[in-house]
């Protein structure tokens, strides 16, 4: 029998060590025990509060002397030295929070193999660095190759390598399996083919004055506004459901008798597609600019790098678009929306029969290639119901929000039933 363990700051150490080591760069860490050391105090004061509002921060391992003396936010950091270091302990950390907000700041902290770990002062990042997970077009901050630790709430850490998360203890548990599903070619050949709809449907008729733009800028502004959505849904913690489907006759899926039911439907008209009416403009507007600076190709580059308001006022209305679908999301029952993100309706029941023993999938491998059956009756109801819509209905592919935080992406992959743990952010 397979009996089931929490994890806890040892485990975790030896898992970042593990990563570290695969990266050559194990030598940079502090030795496994300090490190075990480190995360239990990141650990403890996950747990507690500070005038009644949860510990929510980022710790940076490094030394001050390595991050030099850039101008600050928003393309640099801003270091403020303690005049004296303090040992760290979780009571240090709590009272530090909320100087160190999470969104805008790091507490930094220090390595001494004769004193232990040392908090040293604040790092000012700046908003632009959750661009990376959460998305969005301006680029952040460089940040450095090290250790840090962000605590998202009672026992969940998220450890990262610079900006890249290497392990994730979420509620005492290690994230074991956890993929960035937009990285899955399956998933990249869907949105290549949405990509090609996209640049024909802005194009078709007219001429082409500006700058081509490259097919791949559709797929990964589309992979952001899903990171913004998913990021939004679990901050506010109240879980949800997407249903998108890939199938230009849904209309046989969604109805009073159909599988999916919303109970508000959105009216046919310019408000139910406006992502999409946004998108083409978007990609109008990317191609005369770059028209205009004399490019002859542009993409997601220089879409991050141009300066320009015509494009800050559209990725502001993208990501407006972003915040109300995670909004709709807040409904008990699915949000439900066609390929172009047209939104058909929200709070949608989902009305196909469970099967007695039923088994769907884990992913082991991005891809889904490899995976372990897991039973039906042991997820949630959120869960079954995305796993029963992909099973009949393998055009569809949900994305479900656990209260507590955890993302799984659910699909039909090869007749069966897959879902990925998404890393958490």
């Amino acid at each position: 029998m397979d009996y089931c363990f929490h994890s806890y700051p040892r485990e975790l150490a030896r898992q970042i060590a593990v990563k570290w080591d695969a990266a050559g760069m194990v030598d940079q860490l502090p030795p496994e025990d300090a490190l075990t050391s480190f995360l239990s105090e990141a650990y403890q004061a996950s747990l507690l509060r500070e005038e009644d509002r949860a510990v929510v921060c980022r710790l940076i391992l490094v030394n001050p002397a390595e991050l030099g003396h850039d101008a600050g936010p928003p393309n640099g950091l801003h270091v403020l030295r303690f005049r004296e270091e303090r040992l760290l302990h979780e009571q240090e950390i709590r009272r530090l929070s909320p100087t160190a907000t999470f969104y805008r700041s790091l507490i930094g902290v220090r390595w001494d193999p004769k004193q232990g770990f040392l908090i040293w002062g604040i790092v000012n990042s700046g908003l632009r660095w959750i661009n990376q997970t959460d998305g969005g077009r301006l680029r952040g901050p460089v940040v450095p190759n090290c250790l840090i630790i962000h605590i998202r709430g009672p026992g969940t850490l998220v450890a990262l390598r610079g900006q890249d998360r290497i392990a994730t203890l979420l509620n005492g548990k290690l994230q074991d399996y956890g993929f960035n599903i937009f990285e899955a070619s399956w998933l990249s050949h869907l949105q290549e083919r949405f990509g090609k709809w996209v640049l024909h449907e802005c194009f078709k008729g007219q001429p082409h004055p500006g700058a081509t733009v490259e097919r791949d800028f559709t797929r990964i502004l589309a992979q952001n506004v899903m990171r913004r959505v998913i990021s939004q849904v679990r901050r506010a913690r109240h879980g949800g459901m997407m249903i998108l489907i890939a199938d230009l006759n849904w209309e046989k899926l969604v109805g009073a008798n159909g599988p999916i039911s919303p109970k508000y439907w959105v009216e046919d008209g310019k408000a139910r597609r406006r992502y999409r009416e946004l998108l083409f403009t978007v990609v109008r507007t990317l191609s005369q600019v770059g028209g205009e600076l004399g490019l002859a190709t542009v993409g997601w580059e220089h879409y991050q790098q141009i300066r320009d308001d015509r494009l800050a006022e559209l990725d502001e209305s993208i990501f407006e678009c972003a915040h109300l679908l995670a909004d709709l999301m807040a409904v008990d029952g699915a949000l439900v929306l066609t390929a172009a993100r047209d939104i058909i309706g929200f709070g949608a029941e989902i009305h196909i029969p469970t099967q007695a023993n039923e088994l769907v999938y884990r992913a082991l491998d991005i891809e889904g290639e490899k995976s372990v059956p897991v039973r039906v009756d042991e997820s949630g109801t959120r869960h079954r119901a995305a796993y029963r819509l992909t099973r009949d209905y393998p055009e569809c592919m949900v994305t479900v929000v656990s209260q507590d935080g955890s993302v799984q992406y659910v699909g039909n992959r090869n007749g069966k039933v897959t879902f990925w743990d998404i890393l958490s952010i």
